[in-house]
């Protein structure tokens, strides 16, 4: 079984970072655009898919091929 990243809301209104199965979460921020950004960087490092979850509970997936960062700074 294949690992991957979730991104999702706690029930105390955190956004929570944390893996398949994973309690407690990874990571929990007060921001969820920070919870993605560090989601992102970790499935990026780990090479796993990226589920990010919305208000309404859909599940958007970014496979691990997108997450693509610059390799060289201007």
């Amino acid at each position: 079984m294949r690992l991957s990243i979730h991104v999702l809301e706690s029930h105390s209104g955190l956004s929570m970072v944390t893996s398949d199965g994973r309690l407690p979460p990874i990571q929990s921020f007060a921001h969820k655009c920070h919870a993605v950004a560090f989601g992102r960087a970790l499935a990026f490092s780990l090479s796993l898919p990226l589920w990010v979850y919305g208000d309404d509970g859909v599940a958007v997936r970014q496979p691990p091929e997108s997450l693509t960062y610059p390799t060289r700074l201007s």
